[in-house]
């Protein structure tokens, strides 16, 4: 379980997947979305990037506001938020899944979190 703040609180995503892996806060936000890209989007993500620059701004989004959670329960909502905005429609997005993916990044998540095994492990050994 993550250690708690001073203030009582447990430390954001970004804050206890930065002190797993090294990475510097400003280098989060490339790394899970890099990560939580389908396999086929990370391929051509160079190419989209290059034609539609902000095309992956709701992914972006996404991730940053994914990183300032404290609680994997909160994800749910966020994910709704993620489906719902105005820039995430349309069969590039949709169908062929040119985007993350929520399941990557809710698994990216967990293991942050909860590197024990996560919330199946526990209930597992419950």
């Amino acid at each position: 379980m993550p250690e708690t703040t001073v203030a009582g609180q447990r430390p954001a995503f970004i804050a206890v997947y930065c002190a797993q892996t090294g990475l510097t806060p400003a280098q989060f936000n490339q790394e899970i979305f890099r990560k939580a890209l389908f396999p086929h989007a990370r391929l051509l993500a160079p190419l989209i990037l290059k034609v539609a620059p902000r095309y992956f701004e709701p992914d972006l989004d996404f991730v940053r506001n994914v990183g300032e959670m404290r609680r994997l329960r909160d994800f749910h909502a966020e994910a709704d938020a993620f489906f719902s905005h105005p820039d995430n429609r349309g069969p590039l997005r949709m169908a062929l899944r040119l985007r993350i993916s929520v399941t990557r990044l809710s698994n990216l998540m967990e293991a942050a979190l909860h590197p024990k095994g996560g919330r199946r492990q526990r209930a597992a050994d419950a």
